[in-house]
């Protein structure tokens, strides 16, 4: 949908300016593109930010931690070493982080 949102006229002036076809993904697209790009960087941040349920029932972590996140390790402190403490932080971190990823995502979005 973004691509086809991109008037095809910029393309034909690019293509009387002489712009190969490179140019003019460097020079017309992208900066079309930008703004969807942002919010979807935003959102799969956010999204892989919060995946716990996928890389647990998969991997566990993985082998030496390989693919342990901030929620596995919250998890971990929590429930398999019993520190609640520790716990709470890794929950308050990423609450913190999701907030500020959220209000980025807001902000982009209030700018359309």
């Amino acid at each position: 949908a973004g691509l086809r949102s991109i008037p095809e006229q910029l393309y034909e002036a690019a293509r009387v300016d002489g712009a190969s076809a490179w140019q003019q993904f460097i020079y017309v697209t992208l900066p079309q593109l930008r703004p969807i790009l942002l919010i979807n960087v935003v959102l799969i941040t956010i999204y892989t930010f919060n995946t716990y349920d996928l890389i647990y029932s998969l991997t566990r972590g993985g082998p030496g931690g390989a693919t342990s996140v901030i929620a596995l390790q919250a998890y971990k402190e929590t429930f398999q070493l019993m520190d609640l403490g520790s716990g709470a932080v890794y929950a308050v971190l990423m609450f913190c982080l999701s907030l500020i990823f959220t209000f980025i995502y807001h902000q982009l979005i209030g700018r359309r």
